[in-house]
């Protein structure tokens, strides 16, 4: 099991030792955890590193296939996952275990601006039933209608 060793600045690379500041002061940039990497290599250890982008792919990916949403650090996880099973680094089939314990509602507006609006409808039944038939079984696939 590889080891934290403290944080480092995105930016500029200043060290810090581990807590709870997220922020450099030299340069206000953000601070990244900072791993052992000769321990991950030496116990056949992979690691991923991926972009903003692939983490916002990743959150609406686990809330279109399970119904989960996520925070950044939760979409990290999933990218992480993504970018070690293209590169083969670990099997498409296997078990793996990804923990995402964040609620997206932490950072909402994180993601706000990748998401279509939803529209709105009255709040009425016959509106909704109406609104719900309209949509089409690719964008809703395991809903079924209630008689």
């Amino acid at each position: 099991m590889s080891k934290v060793i403290g944080l480092k600045c995105r930016e500029c690379g200043t060290e810090y030792p581990s807590g709870i500041q997220n922020t450099c002061y030299k340069c206000f940039g953000p601070l990244e955890v900072h791993y052992d990497w000769d321990e991950i290599q030496n116990s056949n250890g992979y690691a991923a590193s991926v972009t903003n982008e692939e983490i916002l792919d990743a959150i609406l990916l686990l809330a279109r296939t399970e119904g989960i949403f996520t925070e950044p650090a939760g979409g990290t996880t999933v990218a992480g996952l993504k970018s070690l099973v293209e590169s083969g680094h670990i099997d498409p089939e296997e078990r793996t275990v990804v923990y995402v314990t964040g609620n997206g509602l932490k950072a909402k507006e994180t993601i706000a601006g990748v998401l279509d609006s939803p529209g709105s409808i009255k709040p009425t039944y016959s509106e909704f039933t109406n609104t719900f038939r309209n949509i089409t079984k690719e964008q809703a696939p395991t809903c079924q209608e209630v008689n």
